[in-house]
């Protein structure tokens, strides 16, 4: 009896120690599974499109949670500002090369990496071109233009955005020139840079402030400048106020734009249909009549004149406001 009370007891202990065993065992598994799943979830994942910082780009550039992978090294970046695609397969070859098995998304065959950096505003070129030409030429005023297109400037991030010019030809006659630039912010191989341009040097020209009616003179405190390129004037513009004070508008002249000699004459005495007074002067004696005038003059202007009575048409010499001076071959007629 007592054999069999204690070979019971046996049994019932070995029972509850399996059982305890499998129940450590499925905990482990569990906890094993656990962990794979979680490694699964932080698998490194590649980036359809990359973003390299440095001069080189690294696995953390194309792979998100890349974790202590992060810093190694994969190819040279492109020069700042520009982009490069990335295979695949060669991605796998140095991930292989590192001992690592990460698996890549099916249907990628190529990742385009871009580089990070500074674009240098084509202000600051165009700043730095108009600095060095007032240093050459003091006292002038220049207007320049660049292909903003066709010259942009980077320097990798966190670089200097300095703008040195080392040299400057220009051609005077086309206005064009071609700066010699010199980066030291850029990446070796960028520094120094030509950059094509157009110079047009500013001038002032004289304008009315404010419109100045037909048969008006132009006084001086009728006008004001403006500043034009050279390039841009067309030809004709009157370029000294002299030429234009005591001038008057031939037509209506727009204020603060530039004025063309043909848009002004004299200030016109005479209006053609108008009734004036005509003038005979000799030595021995001075006669006025009235003629009707066929022509509209200014000071100095011979223009045709009518005699009323007589019906003739004579030649006279605007010589003041509705008044007209006979020539001396006309005298006869006039007195007629």
């Amino acid at each position: 009896m007592t054999l069999r009370r204690n070979s019971t007891n046996v049994g019932r202990q070995f029972t509850a120690g399996v059982k305890i065993a499998v129940k450590f065992l499925m905990a482990f598994a569990i906890i094993a599974l656990a962990g794979l799943q979680a490694e699964a979830k932080t698998e490194p994942q590649l980036r359809t499109t990359a973003a390299a910082q440095g001069e080189m780009i690294t696995l953390g550039d194309l792979f998100a949670g890349a974790g202590a992978d992060a810093s190694t090294p994969f190819i040279a970046s492109p020069r700042p500002g520009k982009s490069i695609y990335v295979d695949t397969a060669q991605i796998v070859t140095v991930l292989r090369s590192q001992g690592l098995q990460w698996r890549l998304p099916r249907g990628v065959t190529r990742v385009l990496v871009s580089r990070e950096s500074i674009r240098i505003p084509a202000q600051s070129v165009i700043q730095a071109i108009e600095d060095e030409l007032r240093r050459r030429e003091a006292g002038s005023d220049f207007e320049i233009e660049i292909n903003a297109r066709k010259t942009e400037l980077f320097v990798p991030l966190h670089g200097d955005t300095t703008v040195v010019i080392e040299g400057l030809d220009r051609d005077v006659e086309s206005g064009s020139f071609m700066a010699r630039v010199y980066l030291p912010g850029a990446s070796p191989g960028d520094r120094r840079v030509q950059v094509p341009g157009r110079l047009r040097i500013i001038t002032e020209v004289p304008v009315l402030l404010h419109r100045v009616s037909i048969g008006d003179e132009i006084t001086e405190s009728d006008l004001g400048w403006v500043e034009i390129a050279e390039g841009r004037m067309s030809k004709g513009v009157v370029q000294d106020p002299r030429d234009l004070i005591g001038l008057s508008p031939r037509r209506r002249i727009q204020p603060n734009k530039p004025i063309r000699f043909r848009d002004v004459q004299k200030p016109l005495l005479i209006a053609k249909g108008k009734l004036v007074n005509m003038i005979v002067q000799t030595p021995f004696m001075r006669l006025s009549t009235t003629g009707k005038a066929l022509d509209s003059g200014a000071y100095g202007d011979t223009v045709r004149v009518q005699n009323t009575s007589s019906r003739q048409v004579i030649q006279a010499v605007v010589d003041a406001r509705d008044t007209v001076r006979v020539l001396t071959q006309a005298n006869a007629v006039v007195a007629q």
